[in-house]
């Protein structure tokens, strides 16, 4: 019997590190797709500038090592549902999307939930990626979920992403110098964003 339980161990042992160097070559190849195909679709802060800000913030919020780790990837991961939609829709601007278009686009939370929940490496923050376009004050989606309701780290990293995409501008919109969008991201707390956490994100890049 032994024999028997160290050989099903070993069966067992070799499934298991099978699906790990799957799953580790499914994440090379949808964090390349995203590099090349979807966020070159518009400008990006480079990944270290991204992390120094985003550790600057997890440092004055006490995150744990644990919460670190998880932001990062979060903020790296937050739009792999977009891999499923079409590059020629992701390449219009939102106020030029039909109902039914701006219906696809914004399944990507969901797809990007799906996906995340199937690869462990991505498993601890399927739930942040399925609530990073919630807002505040419920306006967002797709639960239109609002203030704490939303994950912690969903709230954090969507006030990076949206001063990322207000000082880099997008293609529907040129960029704003950082006096500005100081200002704007200030503006919208309490409606898109956490007050409590937008007050923190501002005394670091102010």
């Amino acid at each position: 019997w032994s024999v028997l339980q160290e050989a099903e161990k070993a069966m067992y042992r070799e499934k298991i590190a099978g699906r790990r160097s799957l799953e580790r070559r499914i994440i090379t190849l949808l964090r390349g797709y995203l590099e090349k195909e979807i966020y070159s679709l518009e400008p990006r802060m480079g990944t270290f500038a991204k992390f120094a800000l985003a550790l600057k913030l997890a440092k004055v919020l006490s995150f744990s090592e644990e919460e670190n780790e998880r932001f990062l990837r979060l903020l790296l991961f937050h739009d792999v549902g977009k891999v499923a939609l079409p590059v020629e829709l992701l390449k219009k601007p939102a106020v030029e999307l039909h109902p039914a278009e701006w219906t696809v686009v914004r399944s990507h939370s969901e797809v990007g939930y799906r996906i995340a929940s199937q690869l462990a490496e991505l498993m601890p923050v399927a739930n942040e990626i399925l609530s990073f376009r919630e807002r505040w004050d419920g306006r967002g989606y797709p639960r239109g979920l609002r203030g704490r309701e939303i994950p912690f780290l969903s709230r954090a990293g969507a006030l990076l992403s949206a001063y990322e995409a207000l000082i880099l501008g997008r293609p529907y919109r040129s960029p704003l110098p950082p006096s500005l969008a100081f200002r704007e991201i200030a503006r919208e707390l309490g409606e898109r964003s956490d007050p409590e956490v937008g007050r923190v994100f501002l005394q670091i890049v102010r």
